[in-house]
C-alpha cells in the first residue's frame, strides 16, 4: 500500500545549533492509524508541527522532506500549502480553549470550515455546521451553535473541535494528545468518536499519545521516539510484544493507562538510557 504521509530523514536544528529531530523517516497510508509514542520530549509534537508548517521560530528544518499524497509540503509554496492544509489535513489539538476563537459562536465557527474550504454558502454552511454538531454528540445543537467556547463543557468544546477536523472528510488528521485534559470517562467518550469519526471520513490519523491502552485499541502502526530519533517502528502487535526493542518493552510498562488508573509503573532502566544516550551522542557528533 503506498504512503499518503512519507517522511523521510527529517531533520530540524534549533538556530542556536542544537539538534531537535534527528533523521525522522514515518510513513502514513491511507485510512492508516498510525501512532507517535515517546516520553515529553521526545520529538512527536514537533513532527506535527513540521507537517503543519507551524515550527517555533527558534527552529529551522536542515534537511529531508516531507510528502502528503504527492506533494512536497517543504517545497510547496505558502498559498497552496494553506489550502491542503484546510482541506486535506486538519488537526486536533490537546487545548479547545486554546484553538477555539473565544469572542466567535461555535456555530460560526464550525460554518467557517464548510465556507472557507466547501465554498458553501451562508445558510448551507450554517445547515451542514448544525448537522455536523449532531453528529459528533454536541446537546441540543441549535442552542450550543449560539454559545461562545467558554459556555460549553470541557467535553463539548472537543467534540467541535473533533466536528471542525472532520468536516471537509481530509485525508489525514492530526490529533497530539487530544484527551490530556480530560477525565477517564471523557476520555473514553472522546477516543470513541476520534474512532468512529476516523472510520466514517476514510481518513488516516496521526495519534500523539502516550497511553498505551490507547496505542493497543486503535493504532495499526506505531513509531517509538526517544530525543528526536525512532527507536522503533512498526505493526502495533510487535511494538506490544515479547519482539520489542529494550526501549519500547521499557517505554511500555512506564507508560500510565487510562484504564489501569492504580497500576504501578516501572520506569526505563539506567542501562538501556545509557544506550540511547550513546546513539544521540553519536548522531550529534556526525551532525554538528
Amino acid at each position: 500500500m503506498s504512503a499518503l504521509l512519507d517522511i523521510r530523514d527529517l531533520r530540524i536544528r534549533r538556530k542556536d545549533g542544537g539538534n531537535v529531530l534527528r533523521g525522522v523517516s514515518v510513513t502514513a497510508a491511507a485510512r492508516e492509524v498510525h501512532g507517535l509514542v515517546g516520553e515529553s520530549g521526545a520529538g512527536r509534537t514537533t513532527v506535527t508541527r513540521a507537517i503543519l508548517g507551524m515550527l517555533p521560530d527558534d527552529m529551522r528544518i536542515a534537511g529531508g522532506r516531507i510528502r502528503f499524497d504527492d506533494s512536497d509540503l517543504l517545497d510547496m509554496h505558502p498559498s497552496p500549502r494553506r489550502r491542503l492544509l484546510g482541506r486535506h489535513i486538519a488537526t486536533i489539538p490537546r487545548d479547545p480553549l486554546m484553538a477555539l476563537t473565544p469572542s466567535r459562536r461555535i456555530g460560526r465557527q464550525v460554518a467557517d470550515v464548510f465556507r472557507e474550504n466547501l465554498k458553501f454558502g451562508r445558510t448551507e454552511s450554517r445547515r451542514a455546521a448544525l448537522q455536523l454538531l449532531e453528529e459528533v454528540g454536541v446537546r441540543e445543537p441549535e442552542h450550543a451553535a449560539e454559545r461562545y467556547p467558554y459556555e460549553l463543557s470541557a467535553v463539548a468544546r472537543q467534540r467541535v473541535l473533533i466536528a471542525i477536523a472532520f468536516a471537509c472528510s481530509p485525508k489525514l488528521v492530526i490529533a497530539d494528545e487530544p484527551t490530556a485534559a480530560l477525565d477517564v470517562t471523557a476520555q473514553m467518550q472522546i477516543l470513541r468518536l476520534i474512532a468512529d469519526m476516523t472510520e466514517s471520513r476514510r481518513s488516516a490519523l496521526l495519534f500523539v499519545t502516550h497511553d498505551l491502552s490507547v496505542v493497543a485499541r486503535m493504532c495499526d502502526r506505531v513509531t517509538v521516539m526517544h530525543e528526536g530519533m525512532v527507536v522503533e517502528q512498526g505493526p502495533v502487535s510487535q511494538m506490544l510484544s515479547k519482539d520489542a526493542q529494550p526501549f519500547t518493552r521499557a517505554l511500555m510498562a512506564s507508560m500510565p493507562r487510562h484504564d489501569r488508573p492504580g497500576e504501578i509503573l516501572e520506569p526505563v532502566p539506567e542501562l538501556v538510557r545509557a544506550e540511547l544516550r550513546a546513539r544521540v551522542a553519536e548522531y550529534d557528533r556526525r551532525h554538528r
